[in-house]
């Protein structure tokens, strides 16, 4: 037989509650050791949750210590003793369903300027950069171009700039690890999106009070699931598994700048000469391109603006640049991610 004796204590503090039970354990046989008192409670570690008598229960409380037994009568009885058990809830050392942290962050990436300001024509003037002469240049100063050079033909490879993008680090702690992020992973959202931080204060047992500590939405197509990381940690003896989800504002497109040194060549386009193709220029159903050439009949060396369709922009069009964009990502529903669930 087991029952509680009246010694029983807590400690109680923010994000923890100890209680200390004494049970007596009378056994049947006489000389019993210490393992048949400890078998003889019957309560299992880090599953068997605190009661004593009409005391308010504590379910978040679990054992976590079984003391060692002794013997009751000061040692002389050989069948009954006399056990301590500690239950325990520590905040710290139980996750809590429904609560995810968000660290926000910068990331620094490289990313190719589609336009830049232009400042100007300079030249070197013994060492030091001055503003050329006045004239008639190439560009207006204070107004947004594609990098070219002074004949305005855009410059191959596209200069680069650091770019620093808001990130957003999301952890939580999970159970299992069998939450398949490969259809997430490098994706951007397909709808709008909420990340959200929550946390759990709790005050005297029974009484749990969620609160918000962080919460941002997120238009669809604009932040992208950068990284997943899942790591095995340990929490009253029970391996659980920490997910860190790594997520970055970002665009689910790229313009590319419209150029080349070849035009479209297909049934119904300028062939260049002053006419356009017809099927019969392409007897066996093949059609592609054709090099571009100067007025004077020379293919060009440097890249042309192109005008969306395949064909060199011309008269007053020919420095207007065309942007060509393509999606750089996939999508996916985010709100399918288990962040906060247990």
């Amino acid at each position: 037989m087991t029952c509680p004796t009246r010694s029983v204590t807590l400690q109680n503090s923010p994000g923890l509650r100890r209680y200390r039970v004494t049970y007596r354990v009378d056994l049947s046989v006489s000389n019993s050791g210490p393992n048949a008192a400890i078998a003889a409670l019957g309560l299992q570690m880090f599953t068997s949750t605190y009661t004593y008598g009409i005391d308010v229960p504590d379910p978040l409380a679990v054992l976590v210590d079984i003391g060692v037994p002794r013997r009751a009568g000061g040692d002389k009885l050989l069948d009954k003793w006399l056990v301590d058990c500690i239950f325990e809830w520590d905040q710290a050392q139980r996750p809590e369903p429904g609560v995810a942290t968000v660290e926000p962050f910068y990331l620094t990436e490289s990313e190719p300027i589609v336009k830049a300001e232009y400042l100007g024509a300079f030249e070197d003037n013994q060492g030091v950069l001055g503003p050329l002469p006045t004239g008639s240049q190439s560009f207006d100063v204070g107004k947004p171009y594609p990098i070219s050079n002074s004949a305005r033909v855009p410059i191959l490879p596209s200069p680069e700039r650091d770019s620093a993008k808001p990130a957003y680090r999301v952890r939580w702690t999970r159970e299992r690890a069998d939450f398949d992020f490969t259809q997430f992973i490098n994706r951007m959202n397909q709808t709008q999106v909420t990340l959200t931080a929550a946390n759990i204060r709790h005050g005297v047992v029974g009484q749990v009070q969620p609160y918000i500590t962080f919460q941002k939405q997120f238009a669809a197509e604009t932040i992208r699931l950068r990284d997943v990381q899942v790591s095995p940690v340990i929490y009253y003896g029970k391996q659980w598994f920490e997910h860190t989800l790594e997520f970055i504002e970002d665009k689910a497109f790229i313009d590319e700048l419209d150029r080349g040194v070849t035009a479209r060549a297909e049934p119904g386009d300028p062939d260049g000469r002053g006419g356009t193709y017809s099927g019969g220029d392409f007897p066996d159903g093949a059609s592609g391109t054709r090099e571009i050439t100067d007025p004077d009949g020379n293919p060009v060396s440097d890249p042309v603006l192109l005008d969306g369709r395949g064909q060199p922009r011309v008269g007053s069009e020919a420095k207007k640049p065309v942007y060509l964009r393509w999606r750089k990502y996939e999508l996916a529903d985010f709100n399918q991610l288990p962040i906060g669930v247990l």
